[in-house]
């Protein structure tokens, strides 16, 4: 008798503990689409008073986001076919080129943003997740984020802040490990993607806004080199400090064309300068794609 009332309150005990964990679990998750619902609330009424914190990197040697970078692009001028194809991912195997193209990779994904285009997010969310995974950075993409992209796949202003989040939040875990010199190739590919994509672009359209984002970006330039020197000073790896020196020299070749103009207050970028930064601009994009 005694076996049997002590089996019975195990069965009892079991389906309470087993009812409260569901009910937790039910609650955590609501808790979560409660927020996300908030969220949307919250852009759809005021969307400039949302912020994403940028990583220190960013803040500490003021270079700018890819998804800033595309604000001067008109909705009309999309063109997904210059973007770098995700069929390309599983060629990249070396470090330098695995990170360089997640820089890529998250230029391509705030453009398919720009552009509301939800199957290009996917595509481009989806590379850039595999190739977090190779670096072993993939903790950014957490059960909350992989939530809020599905809740808000047809919210272009809520994906743009995502796009914005997943990219910080991949430069601020590099920058809190002793991984520093896989950052350098991060910033330096989405930079190169961005720019390949606004001078694309703008040989196509030649309009004025695009032409000043251009020859806005020469501050880019030295930011980035500054940047890339400090890396270099701080770097134990000698083969990717040697990698990351190859990359200086690229950027000193992009400032040396950006320097061919008559002085810092030049308000416009000449023929000459721009189709040579174009094809400077392809010609390292080539290297690493």
């Amino acid at each position: 008798m005694k076996t049997k009332l002590l089996y019975s309150f195990f069965v009892f005990l079991f389906f309470v503990l087993f009812s409260c964990k569901n009910k937790s679990e039910k609650e955590i998750i609501t808790s979560s689409y409660s927020d996300i619902n908030k969220l949307n609330i919250n852009l759809s009424k005021n969307i400039q008073k949302l912020d994403v914190s940028k990583s220190a990197t960013y803040v500490k040697y003021n270079l700018t986001l890819p998804i800033e970078i595309f604000n001067v692009l008109d909705e009309s001028s999309n063109d997904f076919e210059i973007l770098n194809s995700t069929k390309n991912i599983n060629k990249y195997e070396e470090t330098i080129f695995k990170s360089f193209n997640l820089g890529v990779y998250s230029a391509d994904l705030a453009y398919s943003v720009q552009f509301n285009s939800s199957q290009y997010f996917t595509n481009y969310f989806d590379a850039v997740k595999q190739l977090s995974s190779d670096l072993d950075i993939s903790q950014v993409f957490t059960y909350l984020l992989i939530n809020r992209i599905s809740f808000n796949r047809d919210n272009s202003d809520s994906l743009k802040i995502i796009a914005d989040e997943i990219y910080n939040k991949t430069c601020n875990i590099l920058e809190e490990s002793e991984r520093i010199n896989i950052l350098p190739f991060i910033i330096a590919g989405a930079w190169v993607e961005s720019m390949y994509i606004l001078t694309q672009t703008a040989e196509n359209e030649k309009t004025e806004d695009l032409f000043v984002e251009i020859l806005n970006q020469r501050k880019s330039v030295d930011y980035i080199i500054n940047y890339m020197n400090d890396i270099m000073a701080e770097g134990t790896e000698f083969k990717q400090n040697k990698n990351i020196f190859e990359l200086i020299k690229s950027f000193e070749e992009i400032k040396n064309i950006y320097d061919l103009s008559d002085s810092d207050s030049s308000e416009t970028i000449t023929n000459e300068q721009f189709t040579e930064l174009k094809n400077k601009i392809e010609q390292i994009r080539k290297l690493y794609i």
